[in-house]
């Protein structure tokens, strides 16, 4: 069985220690996630974040669809265009690697209190903090066809109060929903 931790930007990721997960398994992360830890893979499909991308020092593959993308870094390309967001396209990829089991994280979808739900909020490339939240049906829908089109693969979504609830998922009967808490004491103890 192999686990892999797909991390998003959404605010209910914020006290999970995530440069601990490499112990467990591979890290998928999302566009500015390498700003403060690199991860196994990076996504990043906004062509303003490649290009914020190309003047850095990440150095992990960078997986994108835009394959015209050929500066130093070392990047790699999806094998089908799907067009999708870094989120789901990163959840995407960790079935394409095969993993049984993948815990998403800071997927929120839903703002908080109006405002855009977004760790980044207020930096490069990204909206500002007071900014209305960001649609999220697209990113949605394009995590429920993943979900739906693996039904080998065991999901586990880690949630706080400030994310979209469970029953926006239902019928994905090989997803399931954990607490931030309960997803702490497993990176305390160690027992994925």
């Amino acid at each position: 069985m192999s686990t892999a931790f797909v991390i998003g930007n959404g605010v209910s990721r914020t006290p999970v220690p995530i440069e601990r997960l490499k112990d467990h398994g591979t890290v998928y992360g999302c566009n500015a996630l390498y700003r403060d830890f690199t991860p196994d893979h990076l996504v990043a499909v906004d062509e303003k974040m490649l290009k914020e991308l190309d003047k850095t020092e990440c150095s992990c593959p960078i997986w994108t669809y835009y394959k015209d993308h050929r500066k130093k870094k070392p990047y790699q390309f999806f094998p089908e265009k799907l067009g999708w967001s870094s989120g789901p396209s990163a959840l995407n990829l960790s079935t394409i690697h095969g993993h049984s089991v993948v815990y998403i994280l800071g997927f929120d979808y839903s703002g908080i209190d109006r405002k855009i739900n977004n760790i980044y909020a207020g930096t490069n490339n990204y909206r500002g903090k007071d900014s209305i939240p960001t649609y999220y049906r697209n990113w949605l829908w394009q995590t429920q066809k993943v979900i739906g089109d693996n039904p080998e693969v065991k999901f586990i979504r880690v949630i706080d109060e400030n994310c979209l609830g469970p029953n926006s998922f239902s019928g994905l009967g090989n997803l399931s929903h954990e607490s931030v808490s309960s997803f702490l004491e497993k990176v305390q103890n160690g027992r994925f």
